[in-house]
């Protein structure tokens, strides 16, 4: 059996909580160990019950795991481990990853730029056409969507990405054999096909609503960066945007109707200091991916304006400052050559002199 399926039996022990597992998994390394091992030393571990140990022995049965592997294929899902080179990287290194992880599809790769876009199921018509608008947009410039399949902002944002001719993901909270919503099958079919459908969730498992909260926390684990179109105060989104900002992940919002409930939550996320967003390139200048107008226009002018010698000067010049010694033994040219091409580009705007001979990028 494949170190992945020793997982997936791991973790559907009926009772096997996630912080049961990794006590488990701390012990003994790798799952393959705890199927091996006899009850004795199971009941060692402090934790770890009589009455469990006994439960995690009677579930070790070669062919119901057989079984549950066929039907896997049947049902076309595969399943990853987090052992596994492939599982998503950003997902691995988040506060208790799942352990495994069902999928339909393609899984992003360690080069992926993953971007979660989330917000209401009770989405106004502002919320839709906004939600759609940043999908397409990002998928077009390299990103691939990740939400969660739901009502409203959810299912908005994966038909824009799909729009867009772009990838996108869906996390579902149940089994990848149901659709949920039900309404959903068609776009759910179009996910498969254009990125892939990911559950902690066994097949079988329906949408309990205490599946929902967990699944939050791999929306925001998967991504890079997360948006926000129109939240209420007390929208499970924001439980999903509490994850991602404990990941260190970068959250936007999408400004909206000061008088909308609607919006409510969304307003306090951009009062509490997050960045208010209204076109694509304020998401991708904060990420690093463009830098913003000014400087483009400015570097532009540069590369037409001035010679070799001051492009070559002003590239050594960042936003940490560097004092003209420094300029001197990095550039070995001489002092007075250096301080004549420092003055002429502090008189046309591209440095700034900060006292003590150091020098700085002006924009």
């Amino acid at each position: 059996m494949a170190n992945d399926y020793y997982m997936m039996w791991l973790t559907g022990i009926k009772g096997m909580t996630v912080k049961k597992a990794y006590l488990l998994l701390s012990y003994f390394g790798k799952p393959e160990e705890i199927w091996n091992s006899d009850k004795m030393l199971l009941c060692s571990i402090n934790g770890i019950s009589e009455n469990f140990a006994e439960r995690i022995i009677e579930s070790r049965d070669p062919d119901v795991l057989d079984e549950k592997i066929n039907r896997l294929e049947e049902l076309g899902i595969k399943y990853i481990s987090i052992n596994n080179p492939d599982y998503p990287e950003l997902l691995r290194h988040i506060d208790e990853p799942p352990l495994g992880l069902y999928y339909k599809g393609t899984l992003p790769k360690k080069d992926d730029m993953c971007f979660s876009i989330i917000g209401s199921r009770l989405c106004s018509e502002y919320g839709s056409l906004v939600s759609q608008r940043f999908a397409k947009e990002l998928v077009q410039n390299g990103f691939t969507i990740v939400s969660g399949m739901a009502r409203g902002i959810d299912s908005m944002s994966h038909r824009g990405a799909i729009n867009g001719g772009g990838k996108t993901i869906a996390v579902l909270g149940c089994g990848l054999d149901i659709c949920y919503p039900p309404e959903n099958q068609k776009l759910m079919a179009k996910i498969e096909e254009n990125g892939c459908l990911i559950s902690e969730y066994p097949p079988g498992t329906q949408p309990y609503p205490g599946n929902f909260p967990p699944r939050n926390r791999i929306i925001a684990g998967l991504s890079m960066g997360l948006l926000v179109v129109e939240a209420s105060k007390r929208s499970g989104t924001l439980i999903t945007v509490n994850h991602a900002l404990d990941y260190g992940r970068d959250v936007f919002a999408v400004p909206a109707n000061i008088t909308s409930d609607l919006s409510a939550g969304t307003n306090e996320l951009i009062k509490d200091g997050c960045p208010p967003v209204t076109c694509v390139e304020d998401i991708l200048f904060e990420l690093g991916v463009i830098k913003n107008v000014k400087e483009e226009k400015i570097e532009q002018a540069a590369a037409e304006e001035l010679t070799e010698e001051e492009q070559e000067i002003l590239s050594c010049i960042k936003y940490e400052p560097v004092s003209l010694d420094d300029l001197i033994i990095l550039l070995d040219k001489p002092s007075q050559s250096i301080q004549y091409i420092l003055t002429y580009l502090e008189i046309y705007g591209y440095i700034k002199r900060l006292p003590g001979q150091r020098f700085v990028r002006a924009y």
